[in-house]
This record gives C-alpha cells, sequence and structure tokens, in this order.
C-alpha cells in the first residue's frame, strides 16, 4: 500500500468512527421510541452513516466492513421503504452490528478475521422480510 492509499485509509477510518460515534446515540434515541416523523428522520440519518461508512470501505476493498455495513443498510432500507418497523431486537442488532464494525476498523488489516456470523445470523429475519 503507498503513501496515498494509507493515507485515504486513515481518513476513511477517522471518517466512519464519526459516523458510528453519530450512529448509536440515533439508535439509542430510536430504542426509547419517537414520533413517527422523528423515528423517519432518526433512521433516515442512521442509514446516511451506513451507507457512507459502506461505500468508503468498497471503494479501499475492505470488504468485510463493506459486506457488513451492506447488510444493516437493507434493513434500515426495509424501514423506510416501511416494510418494517423498528423493533427493540432490530434496534439491538444494529447496535452490536455498529459495534462490530467498529472493532473491524480499529486494525483494517485483520478486518477480515473478526467474525460477524452472529450479527448476519441476528440480522437474517428482518433481510428475509417481505
Amino acid at each position: 500500500m503507498d503513501l496515498d492509499d494509507r493515507e485515504l485509509l486513515a481518513e476513511l477510518v477517522v471518517e466512519s468512527q464519526d459516523h458510528l460515534s453519530t450512529l448509536e446515540p440515533d439508535l439509542l434515541a430510536l430504542e426509547k421510541g419517537a414520533s413517527p416523523e422523528e423515528a423517519l428522520e432518526l433512521v433516515n440519518r442512521i442509514f446516511r452513516g451506513i451507507h457512507s461508512i459502506k461505500g468508503g470501505c468498497g471503494f479501499l476493498g475492505i470488504t468485510a466492513v463493506q459486506n457488513l455495513a451492506h447488510a444493516m443498510e437493507s434493513v434500515l432500507m426495509k424501514v423506510r421503504s416501511r416494510r418494517l418497523e423498528v423493533t427493540q431486537v432490530m434496534v439491538d442488532v444494529l447496535l452490536d452490528g455498529t459495534d462490530r464494525v467498529r472493532e473491524m476498523l480499529s486494525d483494517v488489516s485483520r478486518s477480515g478475521e473478526v467474525d460477524a456470523t452472529d450479527i448476519y445470523r441476528r440480522l437474517e429475519p428482518f433481510l428475509a422480510a417481505d
């Protein structure tokens, strides 16, 4: 990896950590309950944060993070399109997913070694729902 790539990677990690820092309070606010309008705004912000992480990681080839972010984003898309309603279980798995993404980003060179099988398993019922 050349210097430019390392700089891009470092910038991506910082930006992703910033997104994660705003995602968690938004998820907790969603968990506590919000009016339909507030909930939609929170879901949209959470979606945009996850989408940004997914896109940046995809661009730099960090597929483990990209794939997990994509699965989380897909659940949020279903909420945005009103095919799913937010539940406590959903918020819990999304919070755990953000923790796992953070863990993967803490050492990007080893991100593929972080096991996210349990997160995917818990996201699956939401991904399968129509």
